[in-house]
């Protein structure tokens, strides 16, 4: 345990235990009457002794207008206060009290109750019913003390970078952006609805995500895993690069009702004038396999529906079907290369062995990271829910240790 503004700070769950509440009240009034002590209370003697006989209790005349200042602002404190007190109630468009303070402080910095809410609130959007115990859901306490807890850790990421001098360039991120657009086309606008974001949020999330890269860069540099260590991986995993015998298959694919097309090309192949790939691209209805030339890549045989699997087993390498119809249409079938069972050449997995190390490496660089900055960092938990939630668990856990005393040891 360690003390934080005042108040027990338990390291170990993030739980702050809030002191007597009359004892704070003790404080304050202490407090107060000092500052009465030494301002107002000389002023009222100073004006009693001097006032005429029997007029002693007489109010100052310029205290009357001080007097009805302070109403008014008493008045309008109560006014706002009742206002934070029943806006919820009635659903103020873009005002929620819950939104106002902090859900954490993280040393010098916080998590704010609205960006704790607006995860929640994405969390839900993306997963309908997540929160729907009696249907199978999670309890929404525990993911929302998770949640805080990835909050409070990029939070500290943030902090670090500061630190490090990282830094974003707008044009990266707009560049990131325009990309992103891209890749959704029309439904750009309907998907960050969807989860719940304004563009500001993606562009927050693109720059925390250029600066984690920059972080990571600093801590893991692209060229720290050697090329020994991709061999020594390889020759100790041998076993792991292994493969099955199999066939390079392509396809073209045409709609039932396009017999005749299916034919004609059919025709230009067997005549060798069309290429196969060239009429892939352009004729086949099966889009993931058109874009690539008809090819349906390495594989058994089992994959595939009965009428197209009997045909695949029965050409060799370079050899096309005729017509073969599925239930998908009609195909013109070719096998482009076939192999054998046996290991993987090292020229072929390389660059795959380094990227997977450098993964590995850098998801541990970073745990570490987290580790060694939550240790070193002044964290104080605010939110109730998180508070409650948290303290639910240190009462479970007191109660089970108290009948299972010996897993205490």
């Amino acid at each position: 345990m360690s003390e934080l503004d005042g108040q027990e700070f338990n390291e170990e769950a993030d739980v702050v235990e809030v002191p007597d509440v009359a004892a704070i009240d003790a404080i304050q009034v202490e407090e107060s009457d000092v500052e009465l002590d030494g301002a107002i209370a000389p002023i009222d003697e100073a004006i009693i002794e001097e006032a005429p006989e029997g007029e002693a209790t007489k109010k100052p005349s310029w205290l009357i207008p001080v007097l009805a200042v302070a109403g008014v602002l008493a008045l309008v404190a109560a006014l706002v206060a009742g206002l934070f007190y029943f806006v919820d109630d009635f659903k103020l468009p873009g005002f929620s009290t819950a939104d106002f303070g902090d859900a954490a402080r993280v040393n010098k910095g916080s998590v704010t109750q609205k960006q704790l809410n607006a995860e929640m609130s994405r969390i839900e959007l993306s997963q309908p019913g997540i929160f729907d115990v009696e249907n199978g859901g999670v309890d929404e306490a525990m993911v929302r003390s998770q949640t805080l807890d990835e909050l409070i850790n990029q939070e500290l990421l943030l902090q670090k970078a500061k630190e490090e001098g990282i830094e974003v360039s707008s044009e990266d991120v707009d560049a990131e952006l325009e990309n992103t657009k891209a890749q959704f086309g029309d439904e750009y606008e309907s998907a960050l609805e969807q989860y719940g974001f304004t563009e500001q949020d993606l562009r927050d999330r693109l720059t925390f995500q250029f600066l984690m890269d920059g972080l990571i860069d600093m801590l893991v540099p692209k060229d720290s895993v050697t090329d020994a260590e991709v061999q020594a991986y390889y020759d100790e995993n041998k076993e792991g690069f292994t493969e099955a015998p199999g066939k390079q298959v392509s396809h073209i694919l045409f709609d039932l009702d396009d017999e005749e097309k299916a034919k004609e090309t059919l025709a230009l192949l067997q005549s060798g004038e069309g290429d196969f790939a060239a009429l892939a691209t352009e004729l086949s209805q099966d889009p993931g396999s058109a874009a690539h030339g008809g090819d349906l890549g390495w594989g058994s045989s089992d994959a595939y529906v009965p009428e197209f699997k009997a045909v695949v087993d029965e050409l060799a390498e370079g050899e096309m079907s005729d017509l073969v119809q599925t239930q998908f249409g009609w195909h013109i079938i070719k096998i482009t290369d076939t192999r054998e069972e046996g290991i993987i050449p090292f020229e072929q997995v390389k660059e795959d062995i380094r990227n997977m190390l450098y993964q590995q490496e850098m998801s541990a660089t970073y745990q570490d990271l987290i580790t060694a900055l939550r240790d070193e960092a002044t964290i104080e938990i605010l939110d109730p829910v998180v508070l409650a939630y948290r303290e639910s668990l240190e009462d479970a856990q007191d109660d089970f240790l108290d009948v299972f005393p010996e897993d205490a040891q």
